[in-house]
């Protein structure tokens, strides 16, 4: 995670991650990922179809699930085939 960097994200994702240096952070950033899965509308999920591979995606719904609230983890973890024993929440 966290080795394409991009310069070009919507404007929506921009304001998602108004304290970061977005020119700084790839799309399959951690942060990019929680901000998108937890308060992404429509495009900004769209974008981040597009430009992160799902099992990324997955792989940081296991990782961070404590990083989610329980009503996007649950959604999300439906949606991506996630197992709930996988994402037991762990706060670190």
């Amino acid at each position: 995670m966290g080795n394409n960097r991009d310069s070009g994200f919507p404007e929506g994702l921009r304001r998602l991650l108004w304290e970061y240096r977005t020119e700084e952070l790839a799309p399959d950033s951690p942060i990019v990922i929680e901000r998108v899965l937890e308060f992404g509308d429509i495009e900004e999920v769209r974008y981040l179809l597009r430009h992160v591979k799902a099992e990324t995606i997955k792989e940081f719904i296991v990782r961070y699930a404590y990083r989610l609230s329980s009503r996007s983890l649950n959604y999300w973890r439906r949606y991506f085939e996630v197992s709930d024993a996988s994402t037991e929440r762990i706060a670190h």
